[in-house]
């Protein structure tokens, strides 16, 4: 084992840190086979509770890996006392150390995924207000109707939307009027029969039309 190692008891009986000491040396050493790390402290401790007569174990792992990044997993035992519930806190404590080193080391070598973007719904505009900047837009599936301000529509074509315009659109929180689009894409200006880049066109809502919306 190659990896510096700190490792304290506290009011743990000397009965029992023979075996807790194996147990922490063979936990790190599994650590160390898969990961970079600088140091690791263990903590063994009996907590003073004088209103409880079954005290539990508390194992604390801090681990150091580079540059200086400390983590840092804890677990407690059962209520019980014997030398099996403190040794398997003390493997829990470890594992959950690990899985916290692994994912520390995936995302410092640029393994993790970058967020995909979230998913675009297909919409058409049901009814614009110029002069106030806003609108809604009908969702193709459901049906229902999603607020949408100026500031949503990307690329500033805001005034290129007239009602029946299909558009894709992404929606955020709540806000007073119900759901609202944060992004909304111009997909289609109306009246144009098939849909771009070889996309069809898609039909409006059903019951819908310009005229039923006046």
């Amino acid at each position: 084992m190659n990896i510096p190692l700190e490792l304290s008891f506290h009011n743990l009986p000397e009965a029992y840190q023979g075996d807790a000491r194996e147990v922490v040396r063979r936990e790190l050493q599994r650590i160390e086979r898969h990961a970079d790390i600088m140091s690791c402290r263990v903590a063994v401790e009996r907590p003073q509770h004088p209103h409880r007569t079954g005290n539990p174990f508390r194992v604390r792992v801090q681990v150091t890996m580079p540059p200086q990044k400390e983590l840092v997993a804890v677990r407690e035992a059962t209520e019980r006392t014997d030398t099996q519930s403190l040794l398997a806190a003390i493997r829990r404590a470890f594992r959950a150390a690990d899985r916290q080193v692994k994912a520390a080391g995936r995302r410092r070598r640029g393994d993790v995924k970058r967020h995909e973007p979230p998913e675009m719904n297909l919409g058409i505009i049901v009814r614009l207000y110029p002069r106030d900047a806003y609108g809604f837009i009908k969702d193709l599936r459901s049906g229902e109707e999603i607020y949408m301000h100026e500031h949503a529509v990307t690329g500033g074509d805001f005034q290129r939307l007239e009602e029946g315009t299909q558009v894709r659109y992404t929606t955020s929180t709540e806000g007073d009027d119900g759901p609202q689009a944060s992004t909304v894409h111009l997909v289609e200006k109306p009246g144009v029969a098939s849909g771009r880049q070889g996309q069809p066109a898609v039909a409006p809502p059903e019951g819908w039309s310009r005229r039923d919306q006046r």
